[in-house]
């Protein structure tokens, strides 16, 4: 797993709103932190390609030219002043969804009030990038976008732009392996090497592995990484990662908890044994097209792509320029995680928890028990504290999904900078109390 602990900041520029003989420049591909390309001793009228923060609470409006004076920035050419006319700053508007309906209840009002407050402002501060939706059942009261989804384009964030689940698609191969346990196709008891051959497991090894060990990260099978960095531009199919995963446990399964991407790629590879169908077409027919998930699918990133959001994060290794992360999930995603959605597809799915549509209520139990050994995880869903659903986190990509089954409340937040929605999370005690009120 790629251990990095990643804070995406944008740069901070000195602006002067003032008049000055100013050369016309265009830095759309300005990355990181330093400002090389800017000599010092001279004035610049910039194309800044996305919203630049201040220290204080200012930021400049996207596709706005401003004027960057350089003989203020210090001699490493960091900046770290606030605009030189606060009057003049300006405010990141969002995008709103044409979905939203405005609440009866006055939770829900709260709730909407404080999601308008709370991602504004950090917006404004640069410290947001994303999509937030929330709703209660089917009615959508919150839905708005914030910020660039696509730097070298320009593109902005709208709410119909599409992220990267990372994680969060593992509900998908869960409910998938769900569906085929209630056909009478498997046992969720089973071990796994009646369904994988020798070219997946050894049979020795397979015989003590059992499908719900791995849906609970029970197996002791661990991550691949390290491999995939160095096989990700071949690896298209779940056959693919025949290569490149480990499959020797490191303890007995169904006695400790580890958490297993391998586990769920195996999950995929005993879809396609029991459905003689590929892993996405699979899903494709299973959940996408039922709920009417328009907007979702496991894209090829070496094919045109309309309305995604690029991944973007602070390169460590690389004086902390600003990198997007097409290079690091692969040309598909996976059984493990790696799909695209949009936050209204994603409703469309919390909701079909709340029905017999896709599994029966019966079959969402045993997804919802609690595993043993991992905290917080039923089998391939998230279970805490008012919510089931689950979250996920890569380089330049961060996706909460989350359903309150008790209200029937969903919310759901999506960017595209790296823990960007961290301030969000410590505010989910206080979003759940208030939720709980009903």
């Amino acid at each position: 797993m790629k251990q990095k602990m990643l804070y995406l900041g944008i740069l901070s520029f000195i602006v002067c709103i003032t008049p000055c003989r100013a050369q016309k420049q265009d830095f759309s591909t300005l990355t990181g932190p330093y400002l090389g390309q800017i000599p010092l001793g001279e004035t610049s009228e910039v194309f800044v390609p996305g919203f630049i923060p201040s220290q204080k609470d200012g930021t400049i409006e996207i596709g706005e030219t401003v004027t960057i004076n350089s003989e203020i920035l210090n001699e490493d050419r960091k900046t770290n002043l606030c605009p030189c006319n606060h009057d003049q700053r300006k405010k990141i508007k969002p995008i709103i969804g044409n979905d939203e309906i405005i609440p009866e209840h006055k939770n829900d009002i709260k709730l909407v009030e404080f999601f308008s407050k709370f991602f504004q402002k950090l917006a404004d501060k640069n410290n947001f990038n994303g999509v937030v939706l929330f709703a209660r059942e089917d009615k959508i009261f919150f839905h708005r976008a914030w910020g660039i989804a696509n730097r070298e384009s320009n593109q902005p964030i709208t709410t119909s732009t599409k992220f990267n689940l990372a994680s969060a698609s593992k509900m998908f191969t869960a409910v998938a392996i769900a569906k085929l346990a209630e056909e009478g196709k498997l046992i969720f008891d089973d071990n796994i090497s009646q369904y994988l051959d020798t070219s997946w497991i050894s049979k020795e090894i397979g015989r003590k592995i059992l499908i719900k060990h791995l849906l609970s990260h029970t197996s002791g099978l661990g991550l691949y990484w390290e491999e995939f960095d160095k096989h990700s531009g071949s690896i298209i199919d779940i056959d693919d990662y025949k290569s490149i995963i480990s499959t020797e446990p490191s303890f007995k399964p169904g006695t400790e908890g580890k958490y297993s991407n391998t586990g769920f790629i195996l999950l995929g590879a005993i879809i396609e044994a029991i459905t003689g169908q590929s892993y996405y077409e699979y899903v494709q027919k299973l959940i996408f097209k039922p709920l009417n998930m328009d907007n979702t699918g496991f894209f090829m990133m070496n094919e045109p792509n309309p309305n995604l959001a690029v991944g973007y994060y602070e390169d460590k290794e690389n004086d902390g320029i600003l990198k997007n992360n097409l290079d690091l999930h692969g040309i598909r995603g996976s059984s493990a995680g790696g799909c695209w959605s949009t936050a209204k597809d994603m409703h469309h799915f919390m909701r079909s928890f709340a029905s017999d549509k896709l599994i029966t209520s019966n079959t969402k139990k045993i997804l919802l028990t609690l595993s043993p050994f991992y905290k917080n995880y039923g089998h391939g869903i998230q279970v805490k504290k008012g919510w089931i659903g689950h979250w996920g986190g890569f380089p330049g990509i961060e996706a909460f999904v989350m359903y309150y089954p008790q209200t029937g409340h969903t919310l759901i937040v999506f960017s595209n900078y790296y823990d960007s929605s961290l301030p969000f999370l410590n505010k989910l005690k206080y979003i759940y109390k208030v939720i709980s009120r009903g």
